[in-house]
């Protein structure tokens, strides 16, 4: 049985299912240097169910990346589903590097060179999650990030 579901799992979290919620949130993402580094919290957020819930349903002026960490239903084992999906995001970068849709220059900043070609098979709502997560970061840099949300080391 724990095949099964280990299989499932690699069908699921795949760099051909994942791709369009990364680029989702560098395309709604300001430039920033060192930006690569903020794509190790995309799918934690984006597709942790809490987390991808205020993401999704917080539309006003009021939402941010402070409201979003204050409450802890939301981070909780954020700094776990970080090392758990590291791996995939590694994978998902590089497989849009190869396609030709993202590159990274030596200031370590994501660039998006055009659209992703896989779109309609993400998961429900992530890609949107993703995209909010990306318009509540561009307001910090890459170390207030990681600090607001309370994540130590990658």
């Amino acid at each position: 049985m724990s095949k099964a579901v280990q299989y499932l799992g690699i069908l699921y979290n795949n760099p051909f299912v994942l791709g369009h919620v990364l680029y989702s949130f560098y395309n709604a993402l300001s430039d920033k240097d060192r930006s690569v580094l903020l794509s190790y919290l995309v799918f934690p957020l984006s597709l942790y169910p809490s987390s991808q819930k205020y993401l999704i349903q917080r539309r006003n002026s009021q939402s941010c990346l402070r409201i979003l960490a204050k409450e802890h239903d939301r981070l909780f084992g954020l700094e776990d589903r970080i090392q758990e999906y590291k791996h995939i995001t590694d994978v998902t970068l590089q497989y849009g590097i190869d396609i030709g849709v993202i590159s990274i220059n030596p200031e370590l900043k994501v660039e998006i060179l055009k659209k992703w070609p896989d779109e309609f098979i993400s998961p429900p709502n992530a890609s949107e999650a993703a995209q909010r997560l990306g318009e509540f970061m561009s307001k910090y840099d890459v170390p207030t990030s990681y600090r607001m949300l309370g994540v130590k080391a990658l």
